[in-house]
C-alpha cells in the first residue's frame, strides 16, 4: 500500500512538472518580448523601418475595432521569438510538403533542381496578363511620340526590354504549374510588341535574345537558383551591350562597363539570393550555387562621367545601375522605380513620387539621356503611367508647336497601374 502511495505521488509530481513546463512555454514569448533573453532572429522581407508605436486607445477606436486591429499588428511585430517561430514553421512547410510558406510579396514556387520562381512570372507565362494587340499598338505609338518629343528637346531615348526567369528557364518550372508546357504567352506577347516598336521606328534594345544565346555556353545559371532576377554578372554583360547601343543611337560617347576578369563565389551576393532569403528558412543551402562576379580590383579608379541619366522601370535595372555606379559611368542618376519611388545617385536619397509636384523642366527635361525599362512579365503595365505623363508634360517644353496625337483615345482595359516585381 505504501508503495502504491509513493507511485501515485510520483505520477502527480510528473503531472505538476509538465503543467509548469507548459505554462512556462506559454509565457516564454512574453518574457522574451519584454526582456530579450536572446537576440531575435532576423526575418527578410519583414517590416522596414522603426517598430510600430503602441496604438492609441479610445472608445471610438475600440467600438469600430480599429484599436484591436492595430494592437494585433503591434503584438505580432513585437512578440518574442517571432523570427525563430516563423523560420521553424517555414522549414517544416518546405521539408515536409516541399512548399514555401506565403511570403510578404508574391508567392514563391519551388521548381526543379531547387530553382525558385515568383508565381507572378509563371502566371505571366501562362497568359494571365496577356495584352491585346490593339493595346500593344497604342503603346508602340506612344513610345514613338515620346522618342520624337525627346529628340526635339535634344535628348536621346532608348527602351530596354528585360526577360523573365520563367521564360529563360521554363524547364525548371514544374509542368503542373504551366498551362501550356513549352509555350510562353508573355514571350509571344513581347515578341509581337517588339515587332510593332521596330515597325514604328522606336529605338529598342531587346536583351532577351542576348540572354537566351548565353544560356547554352554558360557554366553558371544566368538566373540564380535562389534569385528572381538575372545574376549580377549577366546584368553587367547586358549593361555592357546596352551602353554600346546607347552610344550608337545617341551619337555620344559613354564609357563601356568592364565585366572581366571574374571570380567565383560559393555564397551568392544579396541580389542573387533574394528569394532564398525571403523564404526565411533555417537551411536555404539547396537554393544557392557558385556564381561569377566582376573583379574590378585590377582597374584603376575612374573619374565620374559627365552625363546625367534618367531611368524609369522596375527591379531588373538595379543590378545594371550597380555596375554603372561602381565604375562611375555617369555623374548623376535619377531612377523612377515603377514611377512610385525616386532614387537619386550619388546622393543616395529615396523619396515618394508625388506626380503633381514633379518639376518636369528641372527634374526630367534637364537630364541628358532617357531610358525606359519594361520586363516581359510586366508588359501589361504599359509604361507605368510615366509614358502618358511625359507626353503631356514635356510637350510645352518643345520648340515645335504642333499638338501631339490625341492621348485620350486609349484602348479599353489598358492597365497603367504600378506593381513592384
Amino acid at each position: 500500500m505504501e508503495h502504491g502511495l509513493i507511485s501515485q505521488r510520483g505520477r502527480s509530481g510528473w503531472k505538476f512538472f509538465f503543467i509548469l513546463l507548459f505554462v512556462g512555454l506559454l509565457f516564454l514569448p512574453v518574457t522574451q518580448m519584454f526582456f530579450r533573453i536572446v537576440p531575435e532572429e532576423k526575418l527578410y522581407g519583414a517590416e522596414v523601418g522603426s517598430e510600430m508605436a503602441f496604438p492609441d486607445f479610445s472608445l471610438r477606436n475600440f467600438l469600430n475595432e480599429k484599436f484591436q486591429i492595430a494592437f494585433s499588428q503591434w503584438l505580432d511585430q513585437r512578440v518574442g521569438f517571432r523570427g525563430h517561430l516563423v523560420r521553424t514553421d517555414n522549414q517544416l512547410s518546405y521539408s515536409v510538403f516541399r512548399e514555401m510558406a506565403p511570403s510578404f510579396g508574391s508567392k514563391v514556387i519551388v521548381g526543379n533542381d531547387h530553382f525558385l520562381f515568383e508565381k507572378l512570372y509563371i502566371d505571366s507565362a501562362n497568359g494571365v496578363y496577356e495584352t491585346p494587340k490593339k493595346q500593344l499598338e497604342f503603346s508602340a505609338r506612344q513610345m514613338l511620340r515620346l522618342q520624337r518629343l525627346l529628340k526635339e528637346l535634344g535628348k536621346p531615348f532608348l527602351l530596354l526590354i528585360t526577360p523573365s526567369k520563367a521564360t529563360v528557364y521554363p524547364e525548371m518550372v514544374p509542368n503542373r504549374f504551366l498551362k501550356h508546357p513549352g509555350r510562353s504567352t508573355s514571350e509571344e506577347n513581347m515578341d509581337l510588341y517588339v515587332s510593332l516598336l521596330k515597325k514604328h521606328g522606336v529605338q529598342v534594345f531587346d536583351s532577351r535574345p542576348l540572354v537566351q544565346s548565353w544560356k547554352a555556353e554558360s557554366p553558371y545559371p544566368l538566373f540564380p537558383k535562389g534569385g528572381t532576377h538575372w545574376s549580377e554578372f549577366v546584368a553587367c554583360k547586358v549593361g555592357q551591350e546596352f551602353i554600346k547601343e546607347l552610344v550608337r543611337v545617341s551619337g555620344r560617347e559613354f564609357r563601356i562597363p568592364h565585366c572581366e576578369p571574374v571570380y567565383v563565389e560559393n555564397e551568392p551576393g544579396i541580389f542573387d539570393k533574394d528569394l532564398a532569403d525571403l523564404s526565411n528558412l533555417w537551411y536555404s543551402k539547396p537554393f544557392t550555387s557558385p556564381l561569377p562576379y566582376v573583379d574590378l580590383t585590377s582597374y584603376p579608379p575612374q573619374p565620374f562621367g559627365d552625363s546625367r541619366m534618367l531611368f524609369v522601370g522596375g527591379s531588373f535595372l538595379w543590378t545594371i545601375l550597380a555596375h554603372c555606379e561602381r565604375q562611375h559611368l555617369y555623374s548623376t542618376r535619377d531612377f523612377y522605380y515603377y514611377y512610385e519611388r525616386h532614387f537619386r545617385w550619388p546622393e543616395l536619397t529615396e523619396t515618394k513620387v508625388v506626380k503633381r509636384d514633379i518639376d518636369w523642366k528641372k527634374d526630367i527635361a534637364d537630364r541628358d539621356v532617357f531610358v525606359l525599362e519594361i520586363n516581359e512579365a510586366y508588359l501589361h503595365k504599359g509604361g507605368m503611367g510615366f509614358l502618358r505623363d511625359a507626353l503631356l508634360k514635356l510637350k510645352p517644353l518643345s520648340s515645335k508647336s504642333e499638338n501631339p496625337e490625341d492621348l485620350s483615345v486609349e484602348p479599353r482595359g489598358t492597365d497603367t497601374s504600378q506593381s513592384p516585381e
